[in-house]
């Protein structure tokens, strides 16, 4: 396919700023090193593909509408053991340079050097697994089905940030992960620029939703796999195979390095683990799953053991910090709030009693306010405290996906004094958040992981949106602002009975039982690498008994959790 297309302009890559370029650069890297040893895999290969087992799907199709790395490479793998072991057929389908808006790049640092290479790596991978595919370009007058789609957008104007039906889908909900991901904002500003976006973000759904229905009714497929199922090219798709029937298979990265997790007919993330906890909330841990559990626990107190490392340097001493903060962690009683970055799809659509995190993060500070009175100014309710915000670090550790609307933004537009006795520990702070738990009396979440193993170590834990851990009995959930600040009001505050049991029981059934390790393929900084001889090798169950637990579960529709008893 001759060499990638980011090669004649190199200049414009370099021009948004140079951690930009030497992350993208080292990515690369990773993935052409990753390339190269799939070819020389690819030639010592057969690809032998025998009679179809019956008790298998004939077909299943993959859609893959970005390149994503290792996604695609877990991808491969199942499709390649599906043939190999039982004849499935497997067929993917991708972009093709056909969207007009991306999750994966913000459109003026994407460019055409940036779609392009992300279609020329895909089909680059694939063609070198010897895996079928077509995409978005292959079916029909693409550029005719643009122009229509265009003009009803054109026709719709100002009226779009309502919403835009699009053969009976209400594509405006559809694209809102993804459109807030792109701005990296939450409060969209109705701006002819940001509805410029918009406009693209509708084009684009509407287009997969047209030609995703063309590629169901060209392969038939008896099943259907995609990444996550919340960005807006994947969430359509899943939605058109909800109406028709077609089972889905959702995957993401585990919490754990090197694991994947699964989901069917829904998007993976929050974690679907009601199964599992039926039994686990009754399951004592065994001392062999205690220290697994701790760990796993200790090494993400220093940042290892996770997908993504947060902290290049953790600072656990309490002097230190006290310095850093200039006060005294002991001087008076202190909560702690952690939020989340406002883009995350462990957030969309997950509020409850707050309109948005935002929302949440700035009323907690008005309550906050009120605990630093004087005693002889202050109610009863209020005796004097403070609380500490801790700004998550992915909103400017990620040269890509930096953060645009921020917590602090938020913070300073709603309060341009801060009350005195609220501290905001910003993103790049490297105080540790264990310290601060350790420390403090209560700790309050939005959705944050971190609000799990908060309560592992004791803490009563309040949590004000919805996510994998809730209503599992570990954490206080208010039902209304009011509840929520009667909760915070309370000095003596205590966690649910056996809450740190509960939340250890659920915390090693969700890392260990719904992370599935997969040992025929590592990654590590966009590098990807494959643990195989030759990709006949996936013939063998034995080779990897994670992909073959995997493989199991879609030939018997089961859950994707490992066994549980």
């Amino acid at each position: 396919m001759g060499k990638p297309p980011l090669l004649p302009e190199p200049l414009a890559i370099i021009s948004y700023h140079l951690p930009q370029f030497h992350y993208l650069w080292t990515s690369l890297l990773g993935i052409n090193k990753g390339l190269n040893q799939a070819k020389k895999i690819s030639i010592k290969s057969h690809f032998h593909k025998p009679p179809l087992s019956t008790s298998f799907p004939r077909k299943v199709l993959f859609f893959s509408p970005r390149w994503m790395g290792i996604h695609q490479t877990w991808e491969c793998l199942i499709a390649h053991a599906l043939t190999f072991r039982y004849g499935v057929e497997c067929f993917f389908f991708h972009c093709g340079k056909v969207k007009t808006a991306c999750d994966l790049w913000r459109k003026e640092k994407r460019g055409r050097h940036l779609c392009s290479l992300c279609d020329y790596y895909l089909s680059l991978f694939l063609d070198t697994l010897h895996l079928k595919h077509k995409d978005m370009s292959q079916y029909g007058d693409v550029q005719k089905l643009k122009n229509n789609i265009k003009r009803s957008l054109e026709k719709a104007g100002d009226g779009l940030w309502e919403g835009y039906i699009y053969k009976d889908f209400n594509l405006k909900e559809m694209v809102g992960a993804s459109f807030c991901r792109y701005l990296r904002e939450y409060r969209i500003k109705h701006t002819p620029s940001n509805l410029r976006v918009l406009k693209d973000f509708l084009l684009s759904a509407a287009l997969v939703e047209h030609l995703f229905v063309l590629v169901l009714e060209e392969q038939k497929p008896a099943l259907v796999v995609l990444m996550n199922g919340k960005f807006f090219p994947e969430r359509i798709a899943l939605e058109i195979c909800r109406r028709k029937g077609i089972p889905v298979v959702t995957h993401e990265r585990g919490a754990l390095t090197g694991t994947i997790t699964l989901n069917w007919n829904a998007p993976v993330i929050p974690y679907s683990c009601e199964e599992g906890w039926k039994i686990f909330r009754s399951k004592k841990l065994t001392p062999q799953e205690n220290r697994e559990l701790d760990e796993y626990l200790y090494g993400r107190r220093f940042g290892r053991k996770m997908q993504v490392n947060f902290w290049p340097s953790i600072d656990e001493d309490v002097s230190s910090i006290e310095t850093q903060l200039n006060l005294r962690l002991e001087e008076l009683p202190f909560d702690v709030l952690f939020t989340n970055v406002i883009w995350d799809t462990a957030v969309h659509n997950e509020d409850t009693i707050f309109p948005s995190m935002f929302d949440w993060i700035n009323e907690t500070i008005r309550i906050y306010s009120r605990f630093n009175l004087p005693s002889h100014e202050a109610s009863a309710d209020y005796s004097r405290r403070r609380l500490f915000v801790r700004i998550h670090p992915s909103e400017i550790r990620d040269p890509f996906l930096k953060t645009i609307e921020r917590s602090m933004d938020s913070i300073h537009r709603a309060f341009p004094r801060l009350p005195e006795n609220v501290i905001i520990i910003p993103p790049e702070s490297n105080i540790s958040s264990y310290t601060l738990i350790d420390k403090c009396q209560k700790v309050i979440v939005y959705t944050s992981t971190i609000g799990l193993e908060a309560a592992i170590l004791g803490k009563p834990v309040i949590q004000c949106a919805h996510s994998n851990y809730s209503g599992k009995g570990f954490t206080i959930e208010p039902a209304s602002g009011e509840e929520y600040e009667r909760g915070l009001q309370e000095d003596t505050f205590q966690p649910p009975p056996c809450s740190k049991e509960l939340a250890r029981r659920f915390a090693y059934m969700l890392y260990f039982k719904y992370m599935i390790p997969l040992t025929s393929v590592s990654e590590l900084k966009g590098d990807f690498r494959f643990h195989l001889n030759s990709f006949d090798d996936l013939k063998d169950d034995a080779l990897d008994p994670g992909l073959s637990h995997i493989i199991d579960c879609i030939r018997f529709q089961k859950s994707f959790h490992l066994a549980l008893e």
